[in-house]
């Protein structure tokens, strides 16, 4: 065998398990994201328990503490509320959610989560707004539960198919 057939059964091998690795990602990055936004909740939570800060203030400090588009997603629901004198909070969690939905891994499922607890937002007591936040927890906490039970099974299944194919290629065409 020449160093040329070996060198581009390696590069087979490893394209095809990159590729595998790539298809992962998805799963991988919809869990992560549901823990920052379930970490959003509990923030919220204390928030409105110990400090007394404003939504569009409690929603900047949780975006900062974030990464990508979860980050950037809070950081325009922060700006959107600030700006905004007659507040629509399910309007502009829409809008953010329409923005930034394509950057996002999350499932409908999860976008409705997210949704569901924009609709009640800011329509009640302090009371009225724990619950609906500890009720969004819930409903995360069961959608992370799922999403990482789906990952662990998808990403050991794409990785391994990624080489096994490379494998493949390489018995075929060898």
């Amino acid at each position: 065998m020449s160093v040329l057939t070996i060198f581009s059964c390696l590069f087979a091998v490893l394209g095809c398990g990159c590729l595998g690795i790539l298809f992962s990602i998805p799963f991988k990055s919809r869990v992560k994201q549901l823990e920052e936004f379930y970490g959003v909740m509990d923030g919220l939570l204390l928030d409105i328990e110990f400090r007394n800060a404003t939504l569009s203030d409690a929603l900047e400090r949780m975006g900062k503490n974030c990464s990508g588009a979860v980050r950037d997603m809070l950081l325009y629901i922060s700006k959107s509320i600030f700006e905004q004198r007659c507040i629509d909070m399910k309007k502009i969690w829409q809008k953010a959610a329409d923005r930034f939905g394509n950057e996002l891994f999350l499932s409908k499922e999860d976008m409705e989560i997210l949704l569901d607890f924009s609709k009640k937002l800011g329509c009640g007591d302090r009371e009225h707004e724990k619950n609906n936040i500890k009720i969004t927890m819930a409903r995360l906490k069961l959608a992370l539960d799922d999403a990482r039970e789906l990952s662990v099974k998808n990403v050991k299944v794409y990785r391994g198919l990624g080489f096994l194919t490379g494998i493949f290629l390489v018995i075929v065409f060898v």
